[in-house]
């Protein structure tokens, strides 16, 4: 209880200092653009970060060669890139889509009068000030199944992501990432053994590492940038930057999946190197090697190598992946040492022509088996034709804004499951006519491990004054089931409004329609608060 009452105040104050320093301060609004260099099931980076005035908590859409506009939240910045976050039932963006951002940036409270050419009126010259405190506040509610009836899922929530850096007139970063919720749903003991009320901490941590300095370190919970791939850690990081060479090690506890609390049983660490470089031929490219470990009781549970690379070739070619190779494997309930290829992640994107771009890679996720604590990490519950295998995709970017795209992935045979592929054609309008609206069709002929038929995806939108966009969407997928020669049809309709009321203030609201034979569902997401 005492942990619980320590989370609220500690919540309250730094949402009342936010919100007070944010309406104190002078502000104006900007748009800043970007491209899409990577993409993830549920995030996208793009190539723009702190030097370009972006923060974690900012909004970011993306435009241009998926379906649909997509929403996104900035998760983490570094210097020149931005990690994205998707909004829960977004479209998918593609690499090379247009991204941006508008936001409120801080100007001089006083500034110095402009010379302005004779006969004009005088203009204030604004400078723009880096925030010591960004983030976001927000409200959430998430529903789904009946409305008027007993809902499947029924949650209000509250989400707080907080950045405070130079502290005290440091280098001290201050983060804070955390969301609230209370199950309303009747049946909410069937569809989960945790508790209604939940407090979840994903990030709560003190850092001092810009990059400059001999010498940075972390501590809290935290996900390493450098090596992401092991996972949330309660415990600490120290880093060593010599030349284009970052050197470090990081360790602590792993925290508990299902309640966000410390699990002391569940250690873990990793030594990592990694080197930057960039030139006429390489663009800001790096690779990080990491050697990690997890423990269960003292006991080796796991042990494994990660590998992270991001490779930009002129202003064309861009190549990124990330690897798990495990050390040990369970051989007859033993484990034995064997290398295995748990996780793989590649994509290459190449854009020779302004009208045309090409995109491949590939996509591998594995059960992860812990030897001492007899659990396994589920990497995916999506089915695996959607998590492994090949992919690729061209796009010609036609006249007066049209884009024709061909897309498909494949899955080889393996494990006695037959092999799968998915391919699809999508053509979309931007600004049709000078409207200001957009409009996409996409059909898909899809080949599963459960199923087998196809899908057509229709949609619209239109932004409004700038501060709104509103769109609709239609989605219809007729299929088998794999060994039986029943047809079936799944309907999906719904509308995404995304407003930005006033200043950092915004509203996204989301409703979908599902018409399906099993039964009918509503799903509706409402997302309103404070960018800052």
């Amino acid at each position: 209880m005492i942990g619980k009452v320590w989370r609220w105040l500690l919540c309250a104050v730094l949402m009342w200092t936010a919100l007070e320093r944010a309406a104190a301060q002078q502000m104006e609004r900007r748009q800043i653009r970007a491209l899409v260099t990577y993409c993830s099931s549920t995030a996208f980076y793009i190539n723009a970060g702190r030097v370009r005035g972006l923060a974690a908590g900012d909004t970011v859409t993306a435009i241009g060669k998926s379906a649909s506009p997509v929403r996104g939240i900035i998760l983490a910045v570094s210097s020149s890139s931005s990690s994205v976050v998707m909004a829960p039932q977004s479209a998918h963006p593609a690499v090379g889509d247009s991204a941006f951002v508008v936001k409120d940036v801080l100007v001089e409270d006083n500034p110095p009068p402009a010379i302005s050419p004779a006969g004009s009126p005088p203009a204030a010259r604004t400078t723009p000030v880096e925030k010591n405190v960004s983030g976001r506040i927000a409200l959430q509610y998430g529903a789904s199944g009946r409305l008027g009836a007993s809902m499947d899922f029924n949650q209000p929530a509250v989400l707080m992501r907080i950045e405070a850096a130079r502290l005290f007139g440091t280098g001290i970063t201050f983060a804070m990432y955390g969301r609230t919720y209370y199950d309303l749903a009747k049946r909410f003991s069937y569809f989960s053994l945790g508790p209604r009320f939940a407090v979840r901490a994903y990030e709560l941590s003190l850092s001092d590492d810009d990059g400059h300095s001999l010498f940075g370190w972390s501590a809290g919970r935290m996900v390493s940038r450098y090596v992401g791939g092991i996972g949330a850690v309660d415990g600490a990081q120290a880093v060593v930057h010599t030349g284009d060479w970052t050197l470090g090690g990081v360790a602590g506890a792993q925290p508990n999946y299902s309640n966000s609390g410390v699990d002391p049983a569940q250690s873990k660490f990793a030594l990592f190197a990694r080197y930057r470089w960039g030139g006429e031929v390489f663009k800001t490219s790096d690779v990080t090697f990491a050697y990690g470990q997890q423990l269960y009781k003292g006991h080796l549970d796991r042990d494994f190598l990660y590998v992270q690379t991001f490779l930009r070739l002129g202003s064309d070619l861009f190549f990124s992946s990330s690897s798990d190779v495990d050390l040990h494997v369970l051989h007859n309930g033993v484990p034995s040492r064997r290398l295995s290829l748990t996780n793989t992640f590649a994509t290459v994107s190449y854009a020779p022509l302004a009208w045309l771009s090409v995109n491949a890679g590939y996509d591998a996720s594995r059960l992860v088996y812990l030897f001492e604590s007899m659990r396994s990490i589920a990497d995916t519950l999506l089915d695996k034709t959607l998590k492994e295998g090949w992919r690729g995709s061209v796009y010609f970017h036609l006249p007066q804004g049209m884009t024709l795209g061909f897309q498909g992935n494949f899955r080889l045979p393996s494990g006695g499951q037959a092999g799968t592929h998915t391919d699809g054609t999508s053509f979309r309008v931007s600004d049709l006519l000078g409207s200001e609206v957009n409009a996409g069709v996409q059909y898909s002929s899809i080949k599963g491990i459960y199923t087998e038929g196809y899908d057509w995806t229709w949609d619209i939108d239109r932004w409004i004054g700038r501060v709104m966009s509103l769109s609709f969407h239609l989605d219809k997928f007729h299929y088998l089931m794999r060994g039986d020669d029943t047809r079936m049809r799944t309907t999906t309709a719904g509308a995404v409004l995304n407003w930005r009321v006033t200043g950092p203030w915004y509203l996204l609201l989301s409703a979908d329609q599902v018409w399906d034979v099993a039964r009918s569902t509503q799903r509706i997401f409402l997302d309103c608060g404070i960018h800052f």
